[in-house]
């Protein structure tokens, strides 16, 4: 949906923050920020850094959804979907 890395793992980490109390800007949660969400995300896409400037993170998600058998009508639905969540 356009989100930077950032954006991304933010998200992410809401739920360890919600769930589990982790602190944002905590050693804690700079931890499974790095160990969970990074590094799988980063093994999922085969990239070598989420946070690289020029890395394509919507084109890489959307690879993996091909990759794991949504068709482009799926995908287009998806996307359709989450832009009226926001």
């Amino acid at each position: 949906m356009g989100a930077d890395a950032e954006e991304v793992i933010e998200d992410y980490m809401l739920t360890y923050c919600n769930f589990y109390g982790i602190e944002p800007g905590s050693e804690q949660y700079e931890e499974i920020a790095d160990k969970n969400i990074v590094a799988n995300l980063e093994k999922t896409f085969r990239i070598s850094s989420i946070r690289d400037k020029d890395a394509d993170l919507q084109g890489c998600a959307e690879a993996y959804l091909k990759e794991i058998g949504l068709s482009g009508e799926e995908i287009s639905a998806l996307k359709e979907r989450l832009s009226r969540s926001y």
